[in-house]
């Protein structure tokens, strides 16, 4: 009953997020505009520790997925579990970084929705027009703004932390969270995203996760 309540609390907070997103647009631009210092620059634009982060995500990523097909692999063909992995396990964590991140986030929503980024729009010096989360538009071909992959591949770290044995699952849970946290303040003072796009990347990731959570792992 715990997991359920806490797939339904999920489920409401992303239909809540979504309809503040859509009838206040202004929270977006007023956001931005905090973090925004002229001529298309913003806060972490030109800071080089952030650049490098962004430079490390792909590896650490596909380092990820490599290591969780690899292991995937000696789970089935060995018919016998590794660190604790067994099939129902695997197939949670390959889920989870699948679905979310990848088919909600990147291959339906960025590569199709047409948002531009925060630095691409008039209002912060850019010539595209600014757009609502959850509206479809033409301001932007591909890899667009709506909604953020760097964020929702993070959070989805949030499925290896639930993995952990009882006494630290606690804590990688927290640190996972804190992470996608991280990575969506980085975003936003970059000027790549917008909070809404942060925000949702988040909530789409996470309600999947939960639903296989409670389908593979019967855990709340």
């Amino acid at each position: 009953m715990r997991a359920v309540r806490a797939i339904l609390g999920l489920g409401l907070l992303t239909l809540a997020a979504a309809a503040l997103f859509l009838v206040f647009p202004g929270i977006d631009l007023a956001v931005s505009r905090a973090l925004f210092l002229g001529e298309r620059r913003f806060l972490l634009t030109d800071v080089g520790f952030a650049r490098a982060i962004n430079a490390a995500t792909p590896w650490v990523v596909w380092i990820t997925v490599a290591a969780i097909l690899g292991l995937g692999a000696v789970v089935v063909f060995g018919r016998r579990a590794v660190l604790g992995l067994d099939r129902a396990r695997i197939a949670f964590l390959c889920l989870s970084f699948a679905v979310g991140p990848g088919l909600i986030v990147n291959l339906l929503l960025k590569e199709h929705w047409g948002r531009a980024r925060p630095n691409d729009v008039v209002d912060f010096g850019g010539t595209a027009q600014f757009t609502p989360a959850l509206l479809p538009a033409d301001q932007c071909a591909s890899n667009c703004s709506f909604v953020s992959g760097d964020v929702a591949v993070a959070f989805a770290y949030v499925a290896i932390a639930l993995l952990l044995p009882a006494r630290w699952r606690g804590a990688g849970v927290a640190a996972a969270l804190l992470l996608g946290v991280g990575i969506a303040a980085l975003r936003l003072m970059q000027g790549a995203h917008f909070l809404s796009d942060a925000v949702l990347a988040a909530l789409f990731t996470l309600l999947p996760m939960a639903l296989f959570a409670q389908a593979l792992l019967r855990r709340s």
